[in-house]
């Protein structure tokens, strides 16, 4: 169930149209020993939330932290689940799964009051049938983990279809696989390796207009860490992704936004007692759009940051981390917008016998594509908490703001059409866990678009109850 996942201490999931670094996710990969720092791995989509939106690639990467281990029995909370069937695809979550060989469906219904995403009192666009609609999802999928010596193999593969009531133009199959391994290196190092691909429908994301859409994901990351004995961490990464949009409206291109984006990062940290650490990060990364082209040369841009963090663990359930640094994105093509800036992420966890909750305040830049812009600057607020109330029923509930300042090139129109956004939301939901085969969830769900300019801004409320059987 959506609410039983673990959340590694670096950043809790920032991006989905919205949040931070590095994107329906249930994690089925290693977290490796050693260094303790946040990796990135593959999340298993819950069969009660199919498959959700490819997320952008990013060229920043996560905070590295000292990784929390909850106490048995304790309760996770979910904070992407406020973003709902938005929520990200890949996402830095640590195991929850079980070794062997594991089958898993689903049936999601929902019904949305403005799948349109039509503004108040605006004329139905001739792409819909109907404002509103039921759409039925559902899914089917395997996952898979194998130690071999010391170290495991993961995988996962899933596929499911949306169905619509009334918009049929916008039914679509949804495909999510990928793999990889965790690595143990002798006796004080660890790394892992990880590939992935999705295809999903995706009616609006981080573009101006709603229309009938497919984004397509697909990533690849490798990264490696150290520990010595006196407290020294060290970690290297690699991130490499490709995003693709497509859409079968005549009146809209999208392909504008195909990005292919890499990375490297690093971090050296010190451990504070047995609860602590402490260090420093620094990250580049590329972003080109071969479908942006300038005097004959493809449109890109760089992005470098560097950043201090630090985390702690308070008793056995409460855990804080925050960063602090700067970005800076820069291009050598004419009319190319630029950034140079601050960014930093603040983040507060529990889990506990009965009450798992978060909170995170942070601000970063999200280049890459799937985006209605060449980057992005991102200031984003999210907090939410899940409750226990017996052994088979769970309650949870968030907020979340995000704000995005859209940047792209003055040549390229499609690229600063849309400004700025700002997203509110707010979830109720439970879990209701029947047997060790079946369970069942309701999500209420509601948000609130504003944009600059504001004929794209709208609002929205979606009621979604999920059945799934997971053997």
């Amino acid at each position: 169930m959506k609410g039983e996942k673990v959340v590694q201490g670096s950043q809790i999931g920032m991006e989905t149209g919205t949040t931070q670094l590095m994107r329906n996710g249930r994690a089925c990969a290693a977290s490796l020993a050693g260094a303790g720092v946040a990796c990135m791995m593959l999340a298993i989509p819950t069969p009660v939330l199919a498959q959700a939106a490819p997320q952008r690639v990013t060229v920043q990467a996560p905070s590295p932290g000292t990784r929390f281990e909850p106490p048995p029995g304790a309760v996770f909370d979910d904070p992407n689940r406020v973003f709902g069937d938005e929520a990200p695809v890949f996402a830095p979550f640590a195991i929850v799964g079980a070794l062997g060989l594991r089958p898993y469906a689903s049936l999601q219904t929902t019904f949305d009051n403005n799948l349109a995403r039509q503004p108040d009192g605006a004329p139905l666009s001739p792409r819909f049938n109907s404002k509103s609609d039921w759409v039925f999802r559902p899914a089917a999928g395997i996952r898979a983990e194998q130690l071999v010596g010391r170290q495991r193999l993961f995988a996962n593969a899933s596929i499911g279809r949306s169905i619509n009531a009334r918009n049929s133009q916008l039914n679509n199959n949804r495909i999510n696989v990928g793999g990889g391994a965790g690595l143990v290196l002798g006796r004080w190092c660890g790394g892992q390796i990880f590939a992935g691909y999705s295809r999903r429908d995706a009616l609006l994301g981080s573009f101006e207009e709603a229309a009938a859409a497919i984004a397509e994901s697909t990533t690849f990351s490798a990264s490696a860490n150290c520990a010595t004995a006196t407290g020294i961490t060290a970690s290297v990464g690699y991130n490499r992704g490709w995003n693709n949009n497509r859409t079968s409206d005549p009146t809209v291109d999208r392909s504008f936004a195909d990005a292919e984006s890499q990375s490297v990062n690093g971090s050296l940290g010190y451990r504070v007692g047995v609860r602590g650490q402490v260090g420093v990060s620094a990250s580049w990364g590329e972003n080109v759009f071969p479908n942006q082209l300038i005097l004959g040369e493809e449109n890109a841009n760089t992005v470098t940051s560097y950043s201090l963090f630090g985390s702690y663990r308070i008793g056995s359930a409460l855990r804080a981390n925050a960063s602090i640094g700067r970005s800076r994105v820069s291009s050598s093509i004419p009319g190319s917008q630029e950034f140079s800036g601050g960014t930093w992420n603040l983040g507060v966890g529990y889990s506990g016998p009965r009450l798992g909750a978060n909170i995170t305040f942070a601000q970063g830049v999200n280049g890459g594509g799937n985006q209605a812009a060449n980057f992005a600057i991102s200031r984003s607020f999210i907090a939410s908490s899940t409750y226990r109330l017996n052994d088979a029923i769970r309650l949870s509930a968030g907020i979340a703001r995000v704000r995005q300042d859209f940047r792209g090139n003055v040549f390229l129109p499609d690229t600063t059409q849309l400004r700025e956004v700002t997203d509110d939301r707010v979830f109720l939901g439970a879990n209701y866990r029947l047997n060790r085969i079946l369970s069942f969830s309701l999500d209420l769900n509601h948000q609130r678009r504003s944009t600059s300019p504001d004929n794209f801004s709208f609002r929205s409320s979606q009621a979604t109850l999920g059945i799934a059987a997971s053997f």
